[in-house]
């Protein structure tokens, strides 16, 4: 089985937008970075109001607009920062990106950059609408689309990953 899309810059765009609290450790980050924002917001009010020295309100602003950063726009940032560096590397604005379904493993192909997965590492698999999402150790995930499959169907590659996870 074969799943094949197109990466370019519109797609990665899209997936900025996707799966951004999808585990415990991105939901810690969040509420770290919130916190982080509320204490630094508050010393800002605090430090205005009583007239602080303005090395203490410079500080705060600065804690503040990094926590709102790092909540808001530091993904979308991220994502074009990783396609420029892609598309660089690969030489080319857009590329293929492949999942060959073997009998002894899943085969990435990134226009001409190759890596293999085995199914004992899959840790889960989540569907959300046309997009799968194969979970891997340390948060990695290969993403497939439904209907992106140009040998067999989304269907019978559930069924077969099943049945590799299970030997």
């Amino acid at each position: 089985m074969k799943n094949e899309y197109i990466i370019n810059k519109q797609r990665i765009k899209e997936w900025s937008k996707e799966y951004h609290l999808h585990d415990k450790t991105s939901i810690r980050k969040f509420v770290a970075w919130f916190v982080i924002g509320c204490v630094g917001l508050l010393a800002l009010i605090v430090s205005i109001t009583s007239n602080g020295n303005r090395l203490y309100i410079c500080s705060s602003v600065v804690l503040v607009l990094t926590a709102i950063y790092q909540l808001v726009f530091s993904r979308f940032t991220s994502w074009r920062i990783r396609y420029k560096a892609c598309a660089h590397h690969y030489g080319v604005p857009e590329w293929v990106r492949t999942h060959e379904f073997t009998e002894e493993e899943i085969i990435l192909t990134d226009h001409t950059f190759v890596t293999d997965y085995q199914y004992e590492d899959i840790e889960a698999i989540t569907e959300k609408g046309n997009t799968v999402m194969i979970w891997f150790p340390n948060n990695y995930a290969l993403r497939l689309y439904k209907d992106a499959f140009v040998e067999g169907s989304w269907e019978a590659c559930k069924e077969f990953i099943s049945q590799k996870r299970r030997k």
